[in-house]
């Protein structure tokens, strides 16, 4: 008899029972433990994310906090009456009376004795050093604007230029004690 060589065909083969077919480790619980460590670096990134903003919120704050506080205390300084002269014009003396929300200016020519009062609104832009920029809105006649920089030489003497001419308006020198 001829042997075949497949075996397709071959009648015991077909009779008999198949072997039970061997399942494999379960390949579900190592897609799980990905999924979960997804998740964890998702959480993990986003905790890390949020304590970044709010941290970074927080510093802004404070920093905005301290901000203020030198602003104010700068603008308190400022406060009270100043009595002054400019170099450039030296017939000139000029008076400032700064409260919180006005500066009255009034200047006199010591020669002829003829004088005005300019009354402005001001608020303080910004501090730079001993440096106080303030915005000075004039209230007589037509509302025009301007800014002034005051630096501070001490508590009791300041120098006050035009900033968008930086010409010099008066050295001035506090008249009493500071208000405070």
């Amino acid at each position: 008899m001829e042997r075949r060589k497949s075996r397709a065909f071959d009648r015991e083969e077909e009779d008999r029972p198949r072997e039970p077919r061997r399942r494999g480790k379960k390949q579900r619980g190592s897609a799980r433990w990905v999924l979960w460590l997804l998740l964890g670096l998702t959480l993990a990134g986003a905790a890390g994310a949020g304590t970044y903003l709010f941290l970074r919120e927080r510093g802004k704050a404070t920093e905005d906090r301290e901000r203020g506080k030198a602003t104010e205390d700068m603008s308190d300084r400022f406060l009270g009456k100043w009595e002054g002269s400019s170099p450039e014009r030296p017939n000139v003396k000029v008076w400032l009376e700064v409260t919180r929300e006005r500066v009255i200016m009034t200047a006199e020519n010591t020669t002829t004795h003829e004088g005005d009062t300019l009354p402005f609104s001001w608020n303080t832009k910004r501090v730079t050093g001993t440096t106080l920029l303030i915005h000075l809105q004039f209230l007589k006649g037509d509302q025009h604007e301007t800014d002034w920089a005051v630096r501070f030489a001490s508590d009791d003497e300041v120098s006050v230029t035009h900033t968008p001419s930086d010409g010099l308006i008066a050295n001035f020198k506090r008249l009493g004690k500071r208000i405070t």
